[in-house]
Formats: C-alpha cells, structure tokens, sequence
C-alpha cells in the first residue's frame, strides 16, 4: 500500500508541475494527508471565521475541534511569515496551530513552538525512503545561507563605501588636497575598485538562472576585462521626456559627463512592439557614420537644398556599408 506522505508528495508534484498552482490549490491535497493519518480525523477547508480571523483549515477529530492549520505557499518564508501580525493573533488565541508551506510543518501549542518537522525524499537502491527530520536542519542551511550573501554583500558595499567616499571627497575638495594626497586617494579608489572586480571577475547573475561562470561556459575568449565607454544608449518610456534635444532628422542625440569626460548619448523610446535589439544595433551604426562625418538628417536636408536650387534630384552620396561595397 503506497504511504500516505508519497501519495501527498505526488500529488503536490503534479499540480506543482501545472505552472498555474497556487496556495489554494494544495489545500485540498493537505487535507486528505490529515484525514488519511486517522479515521476520526477530518481537515475542513476554509472553515468559518473565529474571532482572530480564517485560518485556512480546522482540524476535527470526531466531533471537536482539535486544531487549526494556516497554510503557506510552496517555498514561502515561514521565519518571516511567523512575524506578520496574522500569525502573531493566531497564535494568540488557537491552543493548537499548524503553520506550513505544505513540506515543512511548525506546531504551535498556546503560541510557542512544540515541534517542526520536514517531509523530505531520499531515493536508494531498495526504494523510496521516507523521512520526517527536524525542521533546524533546514533552518541551518538557510542560516549559512543568509551569512554567505551577508559576507559577499559586505565584501562588495566595503570597497563601494570607500569609493564613492574619496570620490566624492576629492569632487568637493579638490583644491584643498596637496598632489601627494590625490595620489594617494586616487590609488586607494583603485585598490578597492580591484577588490569588487576580483569578487564578481566572471561572474553574470541572469534572473530564473542565478549566478552563472560565464569563463567556465564559454571559454577565455568569451571574456573582456576592460572596455572603452564610446556611445550611452538611454532607453526611456514613449512618453518620458529626452535628456537629451529631440531633432527630427538626427534624432536624440547629446552627450552626459561621466567621471570628467563627455560621452555621446542616444535616447530611444521604447513602448510594445518595437524590437529594442534591432534599434540598439541601428543606434550603434548610425552612431560609427556619425564619427566618420556623415549624418542622414543633413544629407537630406542637402538634397532638398540641391533640388530647390537646380531642380534635378541630386545622386547619392551616402557611405557604402560593408555589405554593399564591390568586391
């Protein structure tokens, strides 16, 4: 006969694996594990408010009323959810509670904690072995969890601090420093700025991903430690204003100062439906013909100028792409 907390698991597996689930759709699911433990036992779902509120399920066994059980999501934060004052009223005013998020159960007796516990899956060669563990072996990884991203974010804010620190000393004081101090500041920013470099060398945080190797991925060919700041594309809302003066022929074009020195800047509006990497790469090149002298906006202004004048189209002149070029 298949255990109960298999058939449980399953079922959680199959409408976890819909994409669609939510909390409420693996109530129906708990309840029959509750009843399935005992004959007597019945789990209501959504039974009728009491005076702290609607817990999700009352457990019956017979006819009392035996306990209350409010169910998270899959994976949601218990630690933090045992902080929201629903929880607090709960566990106020219910003798018995049952907090979970449908694998990891907290059993609270007249407010404090009695016993945690975690469904967990281990497969060996004889079969499927089922276990109930305490839930501080979860809790102790999400602790070492908790110190590592603590430790990389200090490791990362230190040296940031320390930047923007002496930058912003140096930007208001400059003239108060003698040439031997601005050395020694400039050389510091350096020092800490190599301190985030080396943390974070390789490293590509991609969201549904996570953090990803990308010298592991794709070879040292695939990485670039320095890169000249050359063009600024600012993406903005339709109907956000420019930064920059918006002209018809040749666009929105400027320059902003980053750390002393001026760089060019295009502004593109984006809204739905237009293919952001299509315009970028449109940016890109008309922004290397720019460089090379030539501007669209005042080629036609030239041509309209020409055939004012003598009344023939003029020929064009335009630069000849590489892929147009003869061979």
């Amino acid at each position: 006969m298949t255990h109960p907390i298999s058939t449980y698991l399953d079922s959680l597996k199959k409408k976890l694996a819909t994409g669609v689930a939510t909390e409420h759709t693996y109530r129906g699911t708990l309840a029959v594990l509750f009843e399935s433990l005992s004959d007597p036992v019945r789990a209501i779902n959504e039974p009728s408010r009491v005076a702290c509120g609607s817990p999700d399920l009352v457990i019956l066994h017979g006819d009392l009323k035996v306990g209350h059980v409010e169910a998270k999501d899959i994976g949601a934060a218990l630690n933090m959810a045992e902080n929201f004052d629903q929880l607090k009223r709960y566990r106020l005013a219910l003798e018995n509670l049952i907090l979970t998020d449908y694998l990891e159960f907290r059993w609270y007796v007249d407010g404090g904690l009695r016993r945690s516990v975690v469904v967990v899956l281990r497969w060996h060669a004889d079969g499927l072995v089922l276990t109930a563990r305490p839930a501080a072996h979860r809790r102790a990884r999400e602790r070492v969890a908790s110190e590592m991203i603590a430790m990389v974010s200090h490791e990362i804010r230190s040296p940031l601090t320390s930047v923007k620190g002496f930058t912003r000393t140096l930007l208001r004081r400059w003239d108060r420093f003698s040439d031997e101090q601005r050395k020694l500041m400039v050389a510091t920013i350096d020092h800490d700025a190599d301190r985030v470099t080396r943390l974070l060398r390789d490293l590509l945080e991609v969201r549904g991903l996570g953090v990803l190797n990308i010298r592991a991925m794709y070879g040292d060919s695939s990485i670039k430690r320095g890169k000249y700041l050359r063009l600024i594309i600012d993406l903005r809302d339709r109907g956000a204003p420019s930064p920059v003066p918006d002209d018809r022929m040749n666009g929105c074009r400027g320059e902003v100062e980053v750390l002393g020195l001026r760089i060019p800047l295009v502004s593109l509006p984006v809204a739905p439906g237009r293919n952001i990497a299509v315009m970028i790469e449109a940016a890109v090149r008309a922004h290397l013909l720019h460089l090379q002298g030539y501007a669209a906006g005042d080629d036609l202004r030239n041509r309209l100028r020409q055939q004012l004048q003598s009344g023939v189209p003029p020929a064009q002149d335009a630069p000849v792409g590489r892929e147009d070029r003869p061979s």
